[in-house]
């Protein structure tokens, strides 16, 4: 029942992170998961795959629309907890998974979005995602298997270059159910600003 109930709630960030992102009309959060497309270009096996049960997966995935950044996807993962709690160990594999998603050239890792809905490493948060603090997580032992094989050196084979890339492409964001309830669009003025990009779209077609 606890873990039907963790899941739940993580459902539940996951759709509000997608509200926000959404209304910011900066971005598409096209892919929630469990669903059945977004499973399949979210979930990524780990180096050391042996089973179905040897992968991880990622909350949201989208593209920028504008500016920028636009037309380059991104990779998101969601965590909603009122406290702290463990976040820093997850925290630490989504660094790993981070670097795994570059590493393999996967097709949404323009950008990672780190979604929490409580705050952790306050004092540390300008290297919180630091190259040093990618490293740390990649060769963490209980995470070595997303990025190597039992019989590699994690140590000799770890990427710095990538790592510096991960850190690069991480955004640090902080909600709160209040905020994406009454510090957003709202859903009509939403579609309002939708059907404008729409038609400006179809305008400069012509």
């Amino acid at each position: 029942m606890a873990g039907e109930s963790e899941q739940s709630k993580g459902r539940v960030g996951a759709l509000l992170a997608k509200r926000w992102l959404d209304r910011t009309t900066r971005v598409r959060a096209d892919w929630v998961n469990p669903d059945r497309v977004a499973k399949t270009k979210l979930t990524l096996k780990k180096a050391h795959y042996e089973t179905v049960q040897d992968v991880f997966s990622f909350d949201l995935g989208g593209q920028f629309r504008e500016g920028d950044f636009e037309g380059e996807t991104f990779l998101a993962e969601c965590k909603n907890y009122e406290k702290s709690q463990d976040l820093p160990k997850h925290f630490r594999a989504f660094l790993a998974h981070c670097y795994r998603a570059v590493s393999i050239g996967h097709f949404m890792a323009d950008h990672f979005f780190w979604i929490a809905f409580a705050p952790h490493g306050g004092t540390l948060w300008e290297e919180i995602a630091s190259p040093d603090k990618v490293r740390a997580a990649v060769i963490h032992k209980d995470l070595r298997d997303v990025n190597f094989t039992p019989e590699q050196n994690p140590d000799d084979l770890y990427d710095s270059q990538i790592g510096e890339t991960v850190s690069d492409r991480i955004w640090m964001l902080i909600l709160s159910e209040r905020q994406v309830e009454h510090l957003t669009l709202s859903q009509k003025h939403h579609g309002v600003i939708e059907e404008y990009i729409i038609n400006n779209a179809k305008e400069i077609e012509r």
